[in-house]
């Protein structure tokens, strides 16, 4: 297929992706003339936030009611 002038502005933006995102790796890609399929592979992406493990019910329950009790028991309302 012969790119148009759109055609090659899709072209050029999708050869950009990796500056704009350096944990994007581009694969195999189609222009078609409405729209573009492309594969893009997600290398290691860090987050900057650490593992925090999730609190459950029981454990929101039993904080709680020693916080109750700690208040009773200090005279506190």
């Amino acid at each position: 297929m012969v790119l148009n002038e759109l055609g090659m502005v899709a072209y050029n933006e999708w050869a950009k992706l990796p500056e704009r995102f350096p944990n994007f790796e581009l694969d195999v890609f189609q222009i078609m003339p409405n729209h573009i399929h492309g594969i893009i592979l997600l290398n290691e992406i860090p987050v900057g936030a650490g593992f925090t493990p999730a609190q459950n019910d029981m454990y929101n329950w039993s904080t709680n009611n020693e916080s109750i009790m700690n208040q009773s028991i200090m005279g506190q309302p």
